[in-house]
């Protein structure tokens, strides 16, 4: 497998900061992204993402401490599991 060239590789760490939640790592990794030539539109691409992922991670998070505590009341847009 062929390693990540600079887009690419600015790109996951853009998403993972993202993800993260560390805002010095998107102040880092967005300024390097631009610079390594991605553009605007495929960073926010990269940050929708794992936006979306962040979100429904911390859903299915707050279902599981829910069920555990015995208070779980699982409905549309709540994990189970």
């Amino acid at each position: 497998m062929a390693p990540l060239n600079d887009k690419d590789r600015e790109r996951v760490a853009v998403a993972t900061a993202i993800a993260a939640g560390c805002h010095p790592c998107t102040q880092h990794h967005v300024r390097a992204a631009l610079e390594s030539g991605l553009s605007p539109e495929e960073i926010q691409r990269a940050i929708d993402i794992a936006y979306a992922i962040r979100r429904e991670a911390g859903d299915a998070v707050a279902a599981l401490g829910k069920r555990l505590a015995g208070s779980a009341e699982t409905g549309p847009g709540q994990a189970n599991g």
